[in-house]
């Protein structure tokens, strides 16, 4: 959310901080083992969340670069995929 708020207000420090908040969150997914709660035939979905987990990693640095370069619809865009990443994750893991 402060991603985009930031985005929308021009405020890089709110994006920055925002990013930063959520690079912090995946370490905690990375550390949970999804094997552990989810049904035998969802146990995959383990595997899945990590490689999400690279993909919004990789999205937030995209944002910070963006930013930096004052693109600010740029930066907003790869919010967005971001978001699809983290909706994705959620639908699946969640639809057990």
């Amino acid at each position: 959310e402060m991603i985009q708020r930031g985005g929308f207000y021009k405020n890089e420090q709110s994006m920055q901080e925002g990013v930063k908040r959520l690079k912090e969150s995946l370490a905690s997914l990375r550390s949970t083992d999804a094997k552990k709660y989810l049904p035998k035939d969802q146990a995959y979905a383990s595997r899945f969340a990590n490689k999400r987990a690279d993909s919004i990693a990789m999205l937030a640095d995209d944002i910070l670069v963006t930013v930096k370069k004052v693109k600010g619809d740029d930066a907003l865009n790869y919010y967005q995929q971001t978001l699809n990443h983290c909706t994705s994750c959620h639908l699946r893991i969640r639809a057990y």
